[in-house]
């Protein structure tokens, strides 16, 4: 993908499971490249429009939280640590 605008409108199609499981799918990932951060923006966003709560990942400077073991599952448009499920 090219640019934000690409992502926004690929990620605007996706349903919230889906969503969730391109987010997972980033968790304990360490390499990073400028079209991963570009990606990752455009699913703040994604998850804004679709009115999901992504509190419980989000860093100090707004960004995703993105550590080994925080895996996510959607309840009621929040975002919840699957390890706060067990």
């Amino acid at each position: 993908m090219e640019n934000n605008k690409t992502y926004t409108d690929w990620l605007k199609a996706k349903t919230a499971a889906e969503l969730v499981e391109l987010f997972n799918k980033e968790v304990g990932v360490t390499h990073w490249v400028s079209a991963r951060g570009r990606h990752l923006m455009a699913l703040r966003q994604a998850f804004d429009a679709q009115g999901i709560d992504y509190s419980v990942v989000t860093n100090s400077s707004g960004g995703f939280n993105l550590a080994k073991g925080n895996e996510v599952v959607l309840k009621k448009d929040v975002l919840t640590l699957i390890t706060q499920e067990t």
